[in-house]
């Protein structure tokens, strides 16, 4: 199925307002627009948590998607650096893009993350905004190392291949990864030393939306308001003090929610047998 419309915050708070204090708003300050908006938010990710305790393809379809890209062969300084270098010389850096992360590995292992937003005549210009990685030690002509971006919305990734052949996830460790794995830093993916050319394929999960105002979009389908109402309204009998009413609520939800995991993981498999 495709799940084409996603909630907002308002659609889910106008509903569960109206069943809770019969108003569309409050004077409880707890009950108000940026408190109820920092609930939702929260009420998202756990929705996403969710599907990967209990789903058993580890996470909401929707959710998925597929990238892909291609590694290039490392090349070398042109010229030794020093830390806190604006910008180094490659012998080629046609393979590299404008703006990107490398690695400069010393002849000893040691490995300098820079980030670059300039790629022209071999010069890679390194990047200047706050939190960037910057040259952090001097340099002879060391090898350099492409780091591949992942895609824009990239949250977690599921599985990876590369030229068709699955590869194991290998937890970052200032290191390369082993053979037949993969690591990633930050949004970017690591290979073992020389495996260039190759044709890189993954399955990924989208990051979460953040929700900041009335009209941000969740990432909880349409089809299932009545979960996040219920979570919603337990939310609200709770400031309210009306703790009776929450195990119902609560109670409803769960049940909401296990129909969501159901439909969904019911869908997937449909899907996954009409690939086959």
């Amino acid at each position: 199925m495709n799940y084409a419309t996603f909630l907002n915050c308002q659609q889910i708070l106008t509903p569960a307002r109206g069943e809770a204090i019969s108003s569309s708003n409050s004077q409880v300050t707890s009950l108000q627009d940026t408190q109820m908006i920092e609930f939702i938010h929260s009420l998202n990710l756990d929705f996403i948590l969710a599907a990967h305790t209990q789903h058993h393809a580890k996470g909401w379809s929707w959710m998925k998607k597929t990238g892909n890209l291609k590694t290039v062969t490392h090349n070398s300084l042109a010229s030794a650096i020093s830390a806190g270098a604006t910008d180094f010389t490659l012998n080629d850096s046609s393979g590299f893009d404008t703006n990107g992360r490398v690695i400069i590995e010393t002849n000893r292992g040691a490995m300098d993350f820079v980030d670059h937003v300039g790629n022209a005549v071999n010069i890679l210009t390194t990047s200047t905004v706050s939190g960037a990685e910057v040259v952090s030690m001097d340099h002879a002509t060391d090898r350099v190392h492409k780091l591949y971006a992942a895609a824009s919305d990239f949250g977690r990734v599921h599985n990876l291949w590369v030229n068709n052949l699955p590869f194991g996830f290998d937890k970052f460790n200032m290191a390369f990864p082993r053979g037949r794995h993969f690591t990633t830093y930050g949004n970017y993916f690591m290979f073992p030393r020389g495996m260039y050319e190759a044709d890189i394929s993954y399955l990924y999960e989208k990051k979460h939306n953040d929700i900041t105002v009335m009209t941000s979009e969740t990432n909880i389908p349409r089809e299932f308001l009545r979960y996040a109402v219920q979570m919603t309204l337990a939310h609200l009998f709770m400031i309210r003090r009306k703790r009776a009413d929450m195990p119902t609520s609560m109670q409803l939800a769960a049940i909401e929610l296990e129909k969501a995991l159901l439909f969904d993981s019911t869908e997937s498999s449909s899907n996954l047998i009409r690939l086959r």
